[in-house]
């Protein structure tokens, strides 16, 4: 089949009429040959022109195809072995059966789907997306030879959205092996642990923990959380029913400096068949060095003098405060910027700042500060500072860095702000805080939040105003704890950057290491400018409890060294980072390596779902102990036959040869009756 656009084949006749009879029309009637002549040249412009149009011609073959299988194997942390060994014992069954009549395509999935032969990275394995599964299988089904498909999984999914089973229909049977455990038993766990990496010594922080019960006779439950080994604190909570879930906040005060390890404990009475998930171990790193911060105005605010009461609050904390028209003073641990910079000098002196590696909180309320964000974030921000509005706000429930106090309804008691009306897009290095509210309706748009870029903290507003939150809390409750805690965290978190003065630093993803799992982390060296260089060589060691010491390999990687670790144990080990010339400039962390996972807190197979997602699409479900019904529904369903596939392939003009050889026969032909007519 030839597509060729109407209006092209049009443009190509009128132009080959038009040129054909400009240079015939005086010989036409003079012979049959000067006629042969015209229509060469007529049917020649007409495939010169059309070739500036590229057509194409379709040609459809029929081919002989095995038919093809597709096999998702669950590699996630809750399954990988148990899904590795039963895919192991289909490939025996399927190639006893089907020998090399049938093409077979295997995926490894968890949080993303592979081809088998990749290696897929131990985080990922945390993660179960069947969301990607099924969009996956979708694509996979347009190819005309795959006869069936097959899921081998326990149905655990904690990330992604559902699968949308509504039109989810193929002709492409899927069938689900189910692996695991479908029963739930008596279960205690922790499902989330949420406090700050660094405190100061004369604060107390807050923990929060979550906790859920599940077939648990209703009683008392002992919560305890310990310093080490010491109990510190234990509360006590009384399941509602037998499936319930609650919250818990510990008010902590450290006991000395440095590093200290905490842990959560759930004591129950119940035997259980997962203990795993009833602990959770969490490091802080605890200082006693005051941070001197400036809070730096282009012209004075309420919002300043909020700030310094705030802020005045904590024992740890030195404010200065100044106008940033005379300059900034140097020696800050951390600089607040508002309403300010405004031009291009100031600018250059705050992006001095930040090639210091000094933590800055801006608010972002004039084209030259929302132009800062965007050489932080490498993107275009577009913000327009004409116009403004009030907005109330909304805590971001997902908040990763640190937990933000407070409920929505006492956010909301809190009154507006002013934010510039904009609608700005961000990418994934900032972590929206505080989200922006119009008229009671939550929107995506963020007026507050944190990004962390190559061991660089910083803060973001979108406006001013925060005063009248201060001014409004005080008039209800008599003080400002909500606002004075929420200034105090977000000083805290930029504070714990803090890696001006350290010429080595080591970044983790977490400090809670799977064990078994690798862990890409990250160590940056700073040269005196503040700047990050891979100039020198870098020595990192895994040490364990009582000392032992395996040196890690260091690659190097842009202005960076990569090191991969893989602790073998269940313990408490540092990771240690030093110049090789100098052992003296050094970095050191700690990491905890635990058995639970984060899928292995639900150890409950979910069958129901893998029912839904093969019956959905024409297939069945099947306990593990009933491989040989699979393979006797897969030779059903024609697995084993060859198939005919109906196969099209477009080319334009330009890649036919014949079409070129054409083209020159016709201009050549009608060259040599010119010539024979002595017209040439």
């Amino acid at each position: 089949m030839i597509d060729i656009p109407w209006y092209a084949l049009l443009s190509a006749v009128i132009i080959a009429l038009g040129v054909s009879y400009l240079v015939y029309f005086k010989e036409f009637q003079i012979g049959k040959l000067w006629k042969t002549a015209a229509i060469l040249r007529f049917f020649g412009i007409i495939l010169l022109v059309l070739l500036f149009f590229a057509p194409t011609i379709t040609l459809k073959t029929n081919k002989i195809v095995k038919s093809k299988l597709l096999i998702y194997r669950d590699a996630s942390a809750s399954c990988d072995s148990m899904s590795l060994k039963i895919n192991k014992t289909l490939d025996s069954l399927l190639n006893l059966k089907f020998g090399s009549n049938i093409s077979i395509s295997s995926f490894d999935f968890a949080k993303e789907i592979v081809s088998n032969g990749n290696k897929m990275p131990n985080e990922m394995k945390q993660f179960t997306r069947f969301d990607q599964v099924v969009k996956h299988f979708k694509q996979q089904t347009k190819d005309e030879s795959v006869t069936a498909a097959l899921v081998i999984s326990d149905g655990i999914m904690n990330q992604g959205q559902m699968p949308n089973f509504i039109g989810n229909s193929t002709k492409v049977p899927l069938f689900a092996v189910g692996l695991g455990d479908s029963v739930q038993y008596p279960d205690l766990m922790i499902t989330g642990c949420l406090a700050n990496d660094q405190v100061y010594k004369e604060n107390t922080f807050v923990l929060e923990g979550s906790f859920e019960a599940k077939k648990i006779p209703t009683g008392n439950v002992e919560i305890q959380l310990k310093e080490g080994n010491r109990i510190i604190q234990s509360k006590n909570w009384v399941p509602g029913n037998a499936n319930d879930f609650t919250k818990l906040i510990f008010d902590v005060k450290p006991s000395k400096i440095g590093w200290l390890k905490y842990s959560l404990q759930i004591k129950g009475k119940i035997e259980e068949k997962n203990a795993l998930n009833n602990t959770r171990d969490f490091w802080v790193q605890v200082v006693e060095e005051k941070k001197k911060i400036h809070l730096v105005y282009g012209k004075p605010h309420p919002d300043i003098k909020s700030l310094k009461l705030a802020l005045e609050s904590k024992v740890q904390n030195e404010i200065f405060i100044y106008s940033g028209l005379s300059g900034l003073k140097s020696g800050a641990d951390i600089y607040v910027f508002h309403g300010f910079p405004t031009n291009k000098i100031e600018l250059s002196a705050v992006m001095n700042v930040i090639q210091k590696r000094i933590p800055i909180w801006v608010f972002v309320d004039n084209l030259v500060s929302a132009t800062l964000l965007s050489n932080q974030l490498n993107q275009n921000i577009g913000a327009n500072f004409n116009q403004w509005q009030e907005v109330a706000t909304i805590w971001n429930e997902n908040y990763g860095p640190f937990l933000i106090e407070g409920t929505e309804n006492q956010w909301k008691s809190l009154g507006a702000v002013n934010t510039p009306l904009t609608r700005i897009a961000l990418n994934a290095d900032f972590q929206t805080q505080l989200f922006q509210k119009w008229n009671g309706i939550q929107t995506n748009y963020p007026l507050f939040g944190s990004c962390e870029k190559e061991g660089l903290r910083s803060l973001w507003f979108f406006g001013n105003g925060i005063w009248k939150w201060r001014m409004n809390e005080g008039r209800i409750n008599n003080e400002s704890k909500l606002f004075d805690e929420w200034v105090s965290k977000n000083m805290l978190w930029l504070g714990a950057s803090g890696k001006k003065q350290k010429e080595i630093q080591i970044s983790l993803p977490n400090r809670i290491f799977l064990l078994g799992s690798e862990q890409n982390i990250a160590i940056i060296h700073f040269d005196q400018t503040g700047l990050p260089q891979n100039k020198d060589e870098i020595e990192v060691y895994l040490i364990d409890s009582i000392g032992n010491k395996i040196q890690l390999p260091v690659n190097k990687n842009l202005n960076k060294y990569q090191c991969i670790v893989n602790p073998k144990s269940v313990g408490n080990y540092r990771i240690r980072a030093s110049l090789k010339t100098n052992a003296a400039i050094f970095d050191e962390q700690i990491i905890s390596v635990s058995h639970s996972g984060l899928e292995q807190n639900n150890t409950t197979s979910n069958f129901d779902l893998l029912r839904q997602i093969s019956q959905v699409n024409g297939g069945h479900f099947y306990a593990v102990n009933n491989l040989n019904g699979i393979i006797d529904d897969l030779s059903k369903n024609l697995i084993g036959t060859e198939r005919i596939v109906e196969q099209e392939k477009s080319l334009s003009f330009m890649q036919i040869s014949g079409v070129m050889f054409l083209l020159v026969f016709i201009f050549a032909g009608e060259w040599f009756l010119r010539k024979w007519l002595g017209k040439i």
